[in-house]
């Protein structure tokens, strides 16, 4: 059956029974013959008209006409894009919320859902949206993330306060994240020194805030020692351990604790041994006590198995030598991710360990890039090994052995002008690779060209034979940033790399590409009669030559804040 919608009709019927004909004039200057509860009677069937009209208003809009299934979803990316961040959370955290205010709809179905309030974020003990949220829950396992810091840590009574709430409540949180300051321990004792286990606890983060005045935290036992599920771990200023045994766990994070507070290297093995399954291992300044070399005998031969530790990173150690002594305890696979920076790491060949790591078969990359500030940073990322920062040739010297990266194919050498290394040095390092095949060099000023060109192929011996070419399976050369920064009227000099070009084709290793960075196209063509390849470029193009090898490493180094 069809109905046909008088829409005029039903406009002029409130003002027929008012007792006027339209709604400009009808009533004007007339007493009222209603009573106040009938005119109040009237007023609520023309709401609820008004609202059943907008609500058929609002069913015939396209978005409206999705299950909603599909609309909680949509909801829950809203959610995504504000969780993938680093803790404390952002104001945006609950901005979401405003869904609900949309239409009856959109709220009837975010409260039909209740994973959509499974993420909550408490920001004082009397956060409301906190206490909604747990309640629209339902039975939901729960992700917290609570701030307790002082201005916050107010009192509230028993029912509004949201962290005695949610402790109540341990048994259905799966992830809980804590920021906190000193001088809210009662709060944060009140979290995570509960009279209950935490039977479904895979994630807990406890993050401290800096305070000069007050030492790290004592942790206490935690959840009744009854964390069966736990698996990643995150502590900040947290220098001693608890009681519980963490045993399985897949991520281990730790910052900034106190070195004189900290657990000795034997019982921080027993950690770590405890969890043989463990993928991620990251210690900035934190980790065992600052005497690590000192072991008892009897603990000094025992090694650490961890197969399938996908990532470790040690940053901020006292040197070099600790990193090393540690890793010579712990058996890795070749494929571990390895990032290690600090200050003083020293020689770099003190943490290429050949007891841990041998073979270095599966290296065939080498990024020596130069840095004017103090940090250095070794790591080994994939077949990549990074060197970066203010690291001499002296400090890097030691790993140019054949034996110890026999299969390199590609070396990029980006040195800072204050340590662009000599004829000799460059010579030296191209001839430990005998299986060399690309070869970049960045930062070499108009004059230092001849160092490379020397080092490459114009022998200082007499003889010049095959035996004194460095890298004879070289097949690309990429000559980048060679223009100076300020503008150079001089014409390009290509004469240093014509000769190289004929020595090496003269004993039958020619090489085959070479690029260069902004060259005039007269020299581009002079070089093209020498070699098969030439190809110029331009900055725009090279920038990855640093940039985007540092970002490979640095843009997943946890320097001071840690990620969950």
């Amino acid at each position: 059956m069809t109905f046909q919608l008088h829409i005029e009709e039903l406009a002029q019927s409130p003002f027929l029974v008012l007792g006027g004909n339209d709604g400009s004039n009808g009533l004007a200057g007339r007493s009222p013959g209603f009573s106040l509860y009938e005119l109040k009677d009237l007023e609520d069937h023309l709401l609820l008209a008004l609202s059943q009209t907008r609500m058929l208003k609002n069913s015939s809009a396209l978005v409206n006409r999705l299950p909603p299934e599909v609309l909680a979803r949509i909801f829950g990316l809203l959610q995504s894009a504000v969780l993938e961040t680093t803790f404390p959370l952002p104001e945006s955290f609950n901005a979401w919320l405003i869904v609900t205010r949309v239409c009856r709809r959109w709220r009837n179905t975010a409260l039909a859902f209740p994973r959509l309030w499974s993420h909550i974020y408490i920001r004082n003990p009397s956060d409301r949206i906190a206490t909604l949220s747990s309640m629209n829950s339902a039975q939901t396992l729960l992700s917290v993330y609570c701030a307790i810091h002082t201005a916050n840590d107010r009192q509230s009574s028993t029912d509004e306060n949201a962290i005695r709430l949610m402790a109540a409540q341990m048994y259905r949180i799966r992830e809980l994240h804590i920021s906190w300051e000193r001088l809210s321990e009662s709060s944060l004792r009140e979290l995570v020194v509960p009279p209950t286990p935490a039977p479904n606890l895979e994630v807990l983060s406890i993050i401290g805030q800096p305070n000069d005045g007050y030492p790290d935290y004592d942790l206490l036992p935690l959840f009744l020692n009854r964390t069966p599920q736990l698996k990643k771990i995150t502590f900040t200023r947290i220098s001693s351990w608890p009681h519980n045994s963490f045993c399985g766990l897949t991520h281990l994070s730790l910052y900034d604790q106190q070195d004189r507070r900290r657990i000795p290297l034997s019982d921080f093995l027993d950690v770590l041994q405890s969890s043989p399954d463990l993928e991620e291992l990251i210690l900035v300044r934190a980790g065992p006590d600052g005497r690590i070399t000192e072991i008892p005998t009897e603990r000094s031969s025992i090694k650490v198995a961890l197969p399938r530790l996908r990532t470790i990173e040690l940053g901020e150690w006292s040197s070099g030598e600790s990193i090393s002594f540690f890793l010579s305890h712990l058996i890795i696979p070749e494929s571990t991710t390895q990032r290690f920076w600090g200050d003083f790491l020293g020689d770099v060949s003190t943490l290429l360990n050949t007891e841990i790591h041998d073979p270095f078969a599966h290296l065939s990359r080498i990024a020596i890039m130069g840095h004017e500030f103090g940090t250095q940073l070794i790591g080994i990322r994939n077949s990549t090994l990074y060197i970066h920062g203010s690291v001499s040739f002296s400090q890097s010297e030691s790993i140019f052995d054949k034996s110890l990266l026999p299969n390199i194919k590609e070396l990029i050498l980006c040195p800072i002008s204050q340590t662009t290394p000599s004829t000799t040095e460059i010579r030296r390092i191209v001839s430990c690779f005998t299986g060399l095949e690309t070869f970049t060099i960045t930062g070499f000023a108009r004059w230092k060209l001849a160092r490379l060109v020397q080092a490459l192929g114009l022998f200082d011996d007499e003889q010049g034979d095959d035996s004194a070419l460095p890298a004879p399976d070289l097949q690309t050369l990429r000559v980048l940033h060679y223009n100076p920064r300020c503008e150079d009227p001089q014409p390009f000099d290509c004469l240093p790399l014509v000769l190289l070009l004929q020595a090496r084709a003269e004993v039958e290793h020619p090489i085959r590409t070479l690029e260069i960075e902004n060259g005039r196209a007269d020299e581009v063509e002079l070089l093209q009669s020498y070699v098969g390849s030439v190809r110029q470029v331009y900055r725009a193009q090279t920038e990855w030559s640093e940039d985007e090898l540092l970002n490979d490493m640095w843009r997943s180094i946890h320097i001071s804040s840690p990620k969950f």
